[in-house]
């Protein structure tokens, strides 16, 4: 758990807690991240953790059940990734002072991030969508945009 969070005891252990209200029969998942790890995904691989998963998994639950959508949600990162973070960290130590508060402008603005969400309705309906994009994902990539993507693949509002 990142040490400048902090949260209602709670959003521990409860995949719902952005969505108290949710009906059992739309209660699928009962652990937050949806499984554990480390996992495999047959188009992605091994996943491990996602540092932001937990947040991500509760804001779009939180989208799906609004819609009354009942969805078993798996939300992971491939190993790779925490290596580039690394990475990109090392390249840039002047704004390590700056991880456990805002990050620093270089971090905002040289950062990258992906997504990639599967969605299956049964047997029959399938979607997948990729985001990316520059600059840091707390910022680039808001809880907007996760609920707009959980719209997206809980509907038929993608667009094509």
């Amino acid at each position: 758990t990142p040490t400048n969070a902090s949260y209602p005891p709670a959003w521990e252990t409860d995949p719902y807690v952005l969505a108290p209200a949710a009906p059992a029969d739309l209660r699928v998942d009962d652990i937050v991240e949806g499984t554990t790890y480390p996992a495999f995904a047959r188009d992605e691989g091994v996943l491990v953790e996602n540092l932001f998963g937990p947040y991500d998994a509760r804001l779009m639950r939180r989208s799906f059940v609004a819609l009354g959508q009942r969805v078993a949600l798996r939300v992971g990162s491939p190993p790779s990734l925490y290596a580039n973070w690394i990475s990109f960290l090392l390249r840039h130590p002047a704004a390590w002072s700056s991880l456990t508060t805002c990050p620093a402008p270089v971090l905002l603005e040289e950062g990258s991030w992906k997504y990639h969400f599967d969605a299956t309705v049964g047997e029959r309906a399938k979607a997948s969508v990729r985001l990316s994009g520059d600059g840091d994902p707390g910022y680039n990539l808001t809880a907007v945009a996760l609920g707009e993507l959980a719209v997206c693949l809980a509907t038929d509002g993608c667009g094509g």
